[in-house]
């Protein structure tokens, strides 16, 4: 979601609740292109043999950009990956640990800038990866974190937060998405460090 200030909330769309995210994201995301604009996220857990079931799942509101956390893939692989319609257009891909990973696709027709965060990448703790989309309203920025459930938890928020503040203007809008492996259902000490980050920013 996106205002006029800085990151205001996690998208973390599943295939099974797409509809509802999709409603909420409209109208705001509209402001600020121009047109309907909407933002997938799916812990994919492997992209390799689920391009099509993937594409299918969003036949109904195919959105301008998938964010996929997991795609288990290395950057050779996902070089090559075709997603009809849809380029790539950030990616992190581990090269020591397995599984993991993570990927911006965006619509052909949109332009956009690849934001190198290589610097802020430690695999397990976080993966992470960004792109600036450039629209006649301004910038947004999406960026799409990952965390095992075994990476260092205050590790992630330090260094997504630190990711954030240079990456914030005051004509920057940010989108964050991603899986953090926090568990929302319950309280602990995560799910309120990660809401204290998101409502500070």
């Amino acid at each position: 979601m996106v205002n006029n200030h800085r990151v205001t909330n996690a998208c973390r769309a599943t295939t099974s609740n797409r509809n509802e995210h999709y409603t909420k994201l409209k109208p705001k995301l509209t402001k600020y292109t121009g047109k309907t604009f909407t933002i997938f996220h799916q812990n994919i857990c492997g992209l390799s043999n689920k391009q099509e079931e993937l594409l299918h799942s969003l036949t109904e509101h195919p959105p301008q950009i998938i964010c996929l956390t997991e795609h288990h893939l290395h950057d050779e692989e996902l070089e090559v990956m075709s997603l009809n319609q849809y380029t790539i257009g950030a990616k992190f891909c581990r090269k020591t640990h397995k599984c993991g990973g993570v990927c911006i696709f965006i619509k052909d027709n949109l332009h956009f800038t690849n934001i190198n965060m290589d610097k802020y990448t430690k695999e397990k703790d976080i993966d992470i990866c960004a792109i600036t989309i450039h629209t006649p309203s301004g910038t947004i920025v999406v960026v799409t974190a990952y965390r095992s459930p075994t990476g260092d938890v205050t590790h992630f928020l330090n260094t997504l937060e630190t990711a954030i503040d240079q990456l914030y203007n005051n004509t920057t809008n940010i989108i964050l998405c991603g899986d953090f492996n926090i568990n929302y259902l319950s309280d602990n000490k995560k799910k309120t460090d990660i809401k204290f980050l998101i409502n500070k920013l």
